[in-house]
């Protein structure tokens, strides 16, 4: 079964190629002001926020967490080290939240517009 998620983002291409990276794989721009990153496991459509709303919005360099939403988009690697390398080379940030289970290893970061996003790995 594929996960389907919609972010929306101030700079589209940015955000795509972050999450590209994330999941290992080449974001497709739409027709529209939209851009799809999908793999085996996730459907990720990034939309563009509105010029209204994304002139309110201050994106920070690097990143400071978006903490006052609802929800938090969680992503399976296959190694936490590995994917934290291609999160910090595009410019998402680590967060010292991360803990384990008998079935998961996980870690919070911030993608580069700052929302935060757990990625999980299966414990050996």
């Amino acid at each position: 079964m594929v996960g389907f998620l919609v972010i929306f983002s101030v700079d589209i291409s940015r955000l795509a190629t972050f999450y590209g990276a994330l999941m290992d794989v080449d974001p497709v721009a739409n027709d529209d002001d939209s851009i799809r990153v999908v793999n085996e496991d996730t459907d990720l459509l990034i939309v563009r926020i509105p010029d209204s709303i994304a002139s309110t919005i201050d994106i920070k360099v690097p990143p400071i967490g978006r903490e006052e939403v609802a929800i938090k988009p969680s992503f399976e690697v296959a190694s936490i080290q590995t994917a934290l390398k291609r999160v910090e080379s595009h410019g998402g940030v680590a967060t010292d939240r991360a803990f384990r289970n008998s079935t998961f290893e996980f870690l919070d970061i911030l993608d580069v517009e700052g929302n935060v996003v757990q990625i999980r790995c299966c414990v050996a």
